[in-house]
């Protein structure tokens, strides 16, 4: 299925994506798996250039919860016979998932991914962010409840006006 794009996908609590008003179920890995199986899309559509469309699960390569449902959580993917593709996302005929873990996500957050992030409405309660470099990230409508903040880069950032 030739090259393999690596990026993140923002499933809701149950696991889904929503899209034009029906939801898509991803399988998941096990408790003793890393990536769940490969998992091609059901009606998949002729390489067309376009990272969006139907015929096509669409991976983000940065974190941008732009598309994001509800209560997301990112999980890292991988997907496979790119349909088409953008500097943001692209879109693909079979995908895998593999779970980020809390406290796996924190770190990646501290060690510079959270830079221009967009993070709207995550769930970071009791996230450990000290010294992340959060500049021009968006966190509006992000929980931060009881977060460690102490030292991050926050120049710019949506969310943390007072």
């Amino acid at each position: 299925m030739g090259e393999v794009v690596i990026g993140f996908k923002f499933l809701d609590p149950s696991c889904c994506t929503h899209y034009n008003g029906k939801a898509y179920i991803y399988p998941v890995p096990g408790a003793d798996e890393k990536w769940g199986p490969w998992f091609r899309h059901p009606e998949p559509a002729e390489p067309d250039g376009n990272d969006c469309g139907s015929g096509g699960w669409h991976i983000m390569k940065h974190l941008n919860a732009t598309y994001a449902p509800m209560n997301w959580w990112p999980w890292a993917a991988q997907g496979r016979g790119v349909v088409g593709e953008s500097e943001h996302k692209a879109r693909v005929h079979a995908i895998r998932l593999r779970r980020i873990p809390p406290p796996v996500f924190w770190r990646a957050l501290r060690l510079g991914w959270g830079r221009r992030a967009n993070l709207g409405g995550a769930d970071l309660e009791e996230a450990n962010l000290g010294g992340a470099n959060l500049w021009r990230a968006n966190l509006r409508g992000a929980n931060l409840e009881e977060a460690n903040l102490w030292g991050a880069v926050t120049e710019g950032t949506l969310g943390l006006e007072k």
